[in-house]
């Protein structure tokens, strides 16, 4: 079997990791698989490159989206199976892709544009995957076909391997790993969490792992609290120090106000660190109903999340249970092998459905109304300058 799995362009993140953890399940089956970059290569191509990633570019740093659309069309005629995460290009020629190619789009989070975005030619998919309940909740609204919709998760290999003792230190040591962004990670409340913890009389102490826009502001925000020797930040980490990381650390908290399904928390699930998360429904997802109750807040107050952190750091036994349970849901539902099985079930699944809207010629594709732009000549030439001056 031949699988395409297309994303825009290869950046580092959860788009490539995801892509490259399907990868290792069907290679090791035997089937020919590749990450195809159908907009431009991305930041870490290269490197996934030389890290042997079946990656292949058929953008070719063209500016041109008619010509782009195009060099895709023909590149994927010889695949068995396209899966789109996010792929402009493979979402417009859609509907020219013969009936038996099966046609598999993804989507990774819970906002109304990108359902909005990938409802589009929907008709012509065999399958519309959600990462989780949540998300796919989100798709019913604007995808025409629902009965096509299913909640496909990703899955993470072990990243580390956690273990709790039955002694309680009065050390807390607490981390944070994702991007640095507040409008939708919250992290603005992790200082006031590590400042009420201490105040509690706990000696507790954070490590931030990611980068971005609100990284200094949220160092500020540390040392306002008078917090200097109390957090670290280390910046991006690779998935080799991600679970050093895990292993060196109590808890791992994650406050977002949106997710679709966080693979960092698929990670600490496979190394049995126990995650301290706000009560978001792919959250609840991700950890099942006999944990749920044990390790997610109830509120999302800075309250809350420190009882929750108190009770466990007190209860050495609840600790092990619970990151024994972690484990055991990661390797029945987000490893790699449950993450493969999940897609090779769903492609034999298309295997029988029968055809609903039939093939047109490549030069009929539609665009929709607000790309319509990206293929007139002024703005060819206005991404000609733009290239140039970069």
């Amino acid at each position: 079997m031949k699988i395409a799995y297309c994303i825009g362009a290869l950046n580092l993140g959860g788009v490539g990791t995801v892509a490259h953890n399907l990868s290792q399940y069907f290679l090791k089956r035997g089937d020919e698989f590749h990450i195809v970059t159908t907009h431009h290569k991305g930041n870490f191509y290269d490197t996934a490159k030389q890290l042997d990633w079946p990656v292949i570019d058929v953008s070719d740093a063209e500016i041109s989206l008619k010509k782009r659309m195009k060099s895709t069309y023909s590149f994927l005629l010889t695949y068995d199976v396209v899966i789109n995460n996010h792929s402009d290009e493979l979402l417009f020629i859609l509907p020219a892709l013969p009936n038996s190619i099966i046609k598999i789009s993804v989507q990774h989070n819970t906002t109304i544009k990108s359902s909005k975005r990938l409802s589009f030619n929907s008709q012509y998919l065999n399958f519309s995957a959600g990462v989780s309940s949540a998300v796919t909740s989100v798709m019913e609204t604007y995808h025409q076909d629902k009965e096509k919709i299913v909640v496909l998760p990703n899955g993470v290999s072990k990243t580390g391997n956690k273990t709790y003792d039955l002694k309680t230190s009065n050390l807390l040591r607490l981390l944070y790993v994702g991007r640095l962004d507040n409008h939708q990670k919250n992290i603005f409340i992790l200082p006031k969490v590590l400042k009420s913890l201490i105040n509690e009389g706990i000696n507790a102490t954070i490590t931030v792992a990611g980068s971005g826009e609100h990284e200094e502001e949220l160092k500020n925000k540390f040392l306002d609290l008078g917090l200097n020797d109390n957090f670290k930040f280390v910046g991006r980490i690779s998935a080799i120090e991600l679970g050093e990381f895990f292993e060196s650390h109590d808890f791992v908290l994650n406050m977002s106000n949106w997710e679709g399904l966080p693979m960092v928390i698929l990670e600490a699930m496979s190394a049995g660190i126990i995650p301290i998360l706000s009560n978001i429904e792919p959250h609840k997802y991700a950890l099942g109903t006999n944990i749920s109750r044990e390790i997610l807040t109830a509120n999302n107050s800075i309250d809350s999340y420190v009882n929750i952190m108190k009770k466990l750091h007190k209860n050495a036994q609840m600790r092990i249970e619970i990151s024994k349970e972690l484990k055991e849901r990661w390797e029945f539902n987000f490893s790699i092998e449950a993450f493969g099985e999940n897609y090779l079930n769903l492609i034999e699944d298309a295997t029988k459905q029968e055809a609903k809207a039939q093939p047109v010629p490549l030069s009929k594709v539609k665009l929709p109304v607000k790309d319509k732009y990206k293929i007139t000549l002024a703005y060819y030439c206005a991404q000609k300058i733009f290239r140039r001056t970069k």
